[in-house]
Order: structure tokens, then sequence, then C-alpha cells
């Protein structure tokens, strides 16, 4: 199996320095796409605009029958569902302006008010299309 590289590791690297922004590469997730109403995943599936978390596994609502598994690597998705691990890479952003850079890129209101824990939807980020959860 090749391994993959994170695309953004130098990125992050370069904000060690930073008191007010940093960024860290989270480890590969095998990410699954899976369409239809009817699956068997372990996982009940989630509401409208949330996640289900069972130990290292979460399934996140996309739309009405479209939803997303994140998985260790390595994690079979099965016949229903479309592997989408390599187009998708994961960032933590932490430090005490994190939330300013979240939300200076991003069309959504992230205020706990707005968009409480266990929410997730489909958003535009830096125009990048991706899942987000909180």
């Amino acid at each position: 199996m090749i391994e993959r590289v994170h695309p953004l590791v130098a990125l992050a690297a370069g904000s060690a320095g930073s008191a007010e922004v940093r960024l860290a590469a989270l480890p590969p997730t095998a990410r699954w796409i899976i369409r239809g109403d009817t699956f068997e995943l372990g996982l009940a599936k989630p509401d409208t605009c949330r996640a289900r978390v069972s130990g290292d596994r979460a399934l996140l609502w996309l739309g009405p029958d479209e939803f997303l598994l994140l998985a260790p690597e390595g994690t079979d998705g099965g016949t229903m569902a479309i592997d989408v691990s390599h187009r998708d890479t994961a960032i933590e952003v932490f430090g005490a302006r994190a939330a300013w850079a979240i939300n200076a890129f991003c069309a959504l209101d992230l205020h706990p008010s707005a968009f409480p824990v266990g929410m997730c939807t489909r958003t535009a980020f830096a125009s990048t299309g991706h899942p987000l959860a909180d």
C-alpha cells in the first residue's frame, strides 16, 4: 500500500511558532461516501445536519440520502460506499485566534449558538468544498 503524505504538512510546520493560530496535520483517515437510506455500518443513521460517532468511526449527514463515513485508514466501507479518502484532508486549527481564522474563510455562522457540537454540513472553505463537523 502506498503511504499517503498529508498535503499540508509543510504549512502546519510553518505555523508552529505562531501564538495566534497554529495548524496540525491530522493522520490520514478512510473516507467513504454512502448513498441511499439502507445500509449496514453498525452506526445509526444521523439526524439531519448531525453526526453519529461510535469509537473510532463517525457517520456525517451530507444530504437526505448521502452520508460520509470517517474511519481508520484501511477500513472497508462495504459494497454500497465510494472511497473518497484521496480527495479530502483534515487539519486541526488551534490557538488564541483559531476561531477568527476559520470564520474569516467560511460563509457559515460557526458560533456555538448557530453551529452546536455534533452538527455537520457541507460548505465551501476558502473556495474548497468539504464537510465541516464540530
